[in-house]
């Protein structure tokens, strides 16, 4: 069985490799498990579509290399440990690009009724929210449900980040793949939610960012460096820091725009489709209802609270059932998606909550850097 919190440290490559070399069997498996995923979501493909889309994967990997850096260092070095093909690699890293890449780029034919259960099989909801004072004593909190279709919520680890050039970090990743959530020793929170946009162009798997930001020290330039990286699809990214500093960034794949925040109250909840004017043409989100729903239920069990007095109570919030458009805060292995992990930054503290898995059924660990 393996330890509640992994420990990478040294070079891009040497953290890529021992990241590899820990966890290849579980690699494997997700490559399984995605394979699976993605011939339920499209059924039975051709060979002709099979090169197609393998054309696509080839382009994804060809863009990551060529932005290049300390992410795509540690990643390729990840590959040559798990034992797999950059290309293979991708499907496991990048599975939450193909349905917005399969949709707007490779343009296969499939009978109308795959495409009406698409929606259903090929997108996961999360739902997440930036809690601030009163809520919060002090500084920012990120909070998350991070969801995920069937089986590809399994193998979901905490690392412990230790590189040679930068501050330690504490994040949340699946095997083989990038960071979805964390904190770094400087006070740096991030996180960030899957979006559906109509612009899809190939560039590096979401979560590449999260990788470069773990490196971060000061909240400017992590701004910077999101506003400023390519991406493959849609996401919302949320980014604090120890100083209160918060901001909710809204991406497509060629455009930025930041979510509209409250102006009064202590809390600002996002889910999965987009908010801010200048990317509600491009929204594209299957379940947009749910993902509403979602986001106003969370909205109302916060607003039930005057003050969190632990992450305890938090994780009480997100372990909610309430079916919104057939989709509840959290979600189980026995639908069609689940709840992968429950996460909880405190930037002020250094601090990472997690339970791996639904929250209503998982412990939850805690780790600081202080």
């Amino acid at each position: 069985m393996m330890p509640c919190v992994l420990q990478v440290r040294g070079s891009p490559e040497e953290m890529g490799r021992q990241h590899g070399h820990l966890l290849k069997g579980e690699i494997h498996q997700r490559l399984v498990a995605v394979w699976s995923w993605w011939h339920q979501w499209v059924g039975k493909d051709s060979r002709h579509q099979r090169l197609t889309w393998l054309r696509q994967v080839h382009a994804l990997v060809t863009e990551f290399q060529r932005w290049g850096g300390p992410a795509w260092e540690e990643w390729r070095a990840l590959a040559r440990a798990a034992q797999l093909s950059p290309e293979d690699l991708m499907m496991v890293t990048a599975w939450h690009d193909w349905p917005e890449i399969w949709r707007a780029r490779v343009q296969l034919s499939l009978p109308a009724a795959r495409w009406a259960e698409a929606p259903r099989t090929g997108s996961a909801g999360c739902t997440a929210a930036l809690l601030h004072s009163p809520l919060v004593e002090q500084g920012v909190w990120i909070a998350m449900n991070w969801d995920v279709p069937g089986k590809l919520g399994q193998h979901v680890h905490i690392f412990c980040r230790e590189p040679e050039d930068g501050p330690a970090a504490l994040v949340v990743a699946p095997a083989g793949g990038l960071p979805i959530a964390g904190v770094n020793e400087a006070g740096l929170a991030f996180a960030w939610v899957d979006r559906a946009c109509h612009q899809v162009q190939p560039g590096p798997p979401t979560g590449a960012i999260l990788t470069e930001l773990a490196h971060l020290s000061h909240f400017d330039a992590a701004l910077r460096a999101i506003r400023e990286s390519p991406r493959t699809s849609g996401l919302a990214l949320a980014l604090a820091d120890a100083t209160g500093h918060a901001v909710i960034l809204e991406l497509a794949a060629a455009q930025c725009a930041e979510h509209p925040l409250p102006h009064s109250g202590s809390f600002c909840v996002f889910a999965n489709h987009y908010q801010a004017a200048p990317l509600q043409a491009w929204d594209a989100w299957p379940n947009r209802a749910a993902s509403e729903g979602r986001q106003s239920r969370l909205s109302a069990l916060l607003r039930q609270l005057s003050r969190l007095h632990s992450v305890h109570q938090l994780q009480g919030v997100f372990s909610d059932h309430q079916a919104q458009a057939g989709e509840a805060l959290c979600q189980h292995q026995d639908g069609t998606q689940c709840t992968a992990a429950f996460v909880v930054l405190v930037p002020g503290q250094r601090r990472l909550a997690c339970a791996l898995g639904p929250p209503c059924q998982q412990p939850l660990i805690q780790q600081c850097l202080l």
